[in-house]
C-alpha cells in the first residue's frame, strides 16, 4: 500500500471529511482520490471495512468488525 493511500485512511478515521480537501492534503486530484478510494476499498472489503461516501459529507472510514484492527 502506498504513502498516499495509507494518509487516506489516517484523514478518515475520524470523520467525513471533503473529497476536494482530502485531495488537497496529499496533493492529487479528486479524480485520483476517488481512484484510490475504490482500490482501498477492494483492499477493505474482507476485512469488514470500507471507505463510505455520503453526499454533502465526504468521506468516511466505516469499520465493522473491530477483530481485525
Amino acid at each position: 500500500m502506498n504513502k498516499v493511500k495509507l494518509t487516506i485512511l489516517q484523514l478518515l478515521g475520524e470523520r467525513f471529511i471533503p473529497t476536494k480537501v482530502i485531495a488537497q492534503l496529499v496533493g492529487k486530484s479528486e479524480k485520483t482520490v476517488r481512484k484510490y478510494v475504490a482500490e482501498l476499498n477492494d483492499d477493505l472489503e474482507p476485512l469488514g471495512t470500507q471507505i463510505i461516501s455520503k453526499q454533502g459529507k465526504g468521506l468516511h472510514l466505516l469499520v465493522r468488525l473491530i477483530k481485525h484492527f
